[in-house]
């Protein structure tokens, strides 16, 4: 896609990373959600001085490349040993046990990881302290614009970046655009296809219990895969507490009802699983029969591999062939589904259709449809190939 003067052309095809925002001299640009569609870019014109800035940093012309796993440079499984760690964390406190170490030794002086605010937005913003790690662990399944704050990056010495596949695209492009110095490590979120919107989240609130948010409720609190065990247990919940109440969900029971309808139009063609750019890319190891949260850790640099070697963490060596066995579904998803023109066009096709009939009629039905229509596709796949 060609991109001209700015953003706006970007249109749905927006993945929210906030690269654009973040970068703007004139901080003219917003990104918002439109219903159940997608998220796109508004450019307020009376400001803009086309700089092209925000092109520069735009990753969209990126993550429908295949990833080349082949440059993962070591596979480690993992856990934290750290009990709280572990179990405030999504993916065995990998992430959250890299960071505090990097502060324990004086690596870094600043992190870049996730946010919430009252009004349910959820952003990129600059963490200083060991103790507030745990604050941002665990996994928030909503488009998080974890670049907005870009620019705060400069008032610290050695700064770590934690995000999605497409956010570290966007933080590379960033890097060379504003010739940063003092990124001293990237670290990388495996990514099975999803910015789940906030409209899902909110459907879900008032699908479950009866009513939307009220006007006036804000939140305060939101927890994702706290405990002891993983994702699809029935001990996995998703917590958010507001002014008003507690809402409660089973993490499986909150996928199974925002997965695919409330993904925003521009994560249909991203094909980035572990951010393979990153130093060290981190997920859950499906490749496991296990009910721990034990994570999958590649290693995609000398740093990377350094920072897992110098740390706390619990290590099994293992193959490259891991990586694609521990993410089944995703793999499925983004590199053989949309490897072919055809079933890339039918599923995206698909997934439009459902938003302009609208959700209601494909409540009950949508999970076992849903089913049956990856099954086909995956039945196609195999004669194709």
């Amino acid at each position: 896609m060609t991109l001209t003067n700015n953003v706006s052309n970007v249109g749905f095809n927006c993945i929210g990373c906030g690269a654009c925002k973040g970068v703007c001299p004139k901080n003219c640009i917003d990104i918002i959600e439109v219903g159940r569609i997608g998220l796109k870019p508004i450019i307020d014109t009376s400001r803009c001085i086309n700089c092209n800035l925000c092109l520069d940093v735009c990753p969209i012309n990126d993550i429908n490349k295949r990833e080349n796993i082949s440059k993962s440079m070591k596979i480690y499984n993992g856990i934290s040993k750290n009990h709280e760690i572990y179990y405030n964390g999504a993916s065995g406190g990998i992430v959250s046990s890299i960071l505090i170490d990097m502060f324990e030794k004086n690596k870094i002086d600043a992190a870049i990881v996730a946010f919430y605010n009252e009004n349910f937005d959820f952003y990129g913003d600059i963490i200083t302290r060991k103790e507030d790690v745990l604050k941002h662990s665990g996994s928030f399944y909503l488009p998080v614009q974890q670049l907005v704050n870009i620019k705060k990056i400069k008032n610290y010495r050695s700064v770590a970046f934690v995000g999605l596949p497409c956010h570290i695209l966007a933080m590379n492009r960033v890097i060379k655009t504003m010739d940063l110095k003092n990124i001293y490590i990237k670290i990388a979120l495996f990514c099975c296809g999803c910015g789940r919107m906030k409209r899902g989240t909110l459907d879900l609130i008032k699908f479950k219990y009866g009513h939307s948010l009220r006007e006036n409720e804000k939140i305060l609190e939101y927890h994702s895969r706290r405990g002891e065990k993983r994702l699809f247990s029935k001990t996995s919940k998703i917590e958010i507490l507001t002014n008003f109440k507690k809402y409660e969900f089973l993490v499986q029971e909150f996928l199974s009802f925002v997965d695919y309808y409330y993904y925003s139009n521009g994560c249909y063609h991203c094909k980035r699983i572990c951010g393979i750019d990153a130093d060290i890319s981190v997920g859950d190891d499906w490749g496991k029969d296990t009910d721990t949260k034990l994570a999958i850790i590649s290693c995609n640099s000398e740093l990377g591999i350094d920072a897992i070697k110098d740390n706390s963490l619990l290590q099994i060596n293992d193959n490259i062939s891991s990586l694609i066995k521990s993410q089944p579904g995703s793999y499925f998803k983004k590199h053989k589904l949309k490897n072919h023109i055809i079933t890339d066009f039918i599923l995206i096709s698909f997934y439009r259709v459902m938003k302009l009939l609208g959700y209601l009629p494909f409540r009950f039905g949508l999970n076992i449809f849903r089913s049956i229509f990856l099954y086909i596709l995956r039945v196609l796949i195999t004669k194709i190939r």
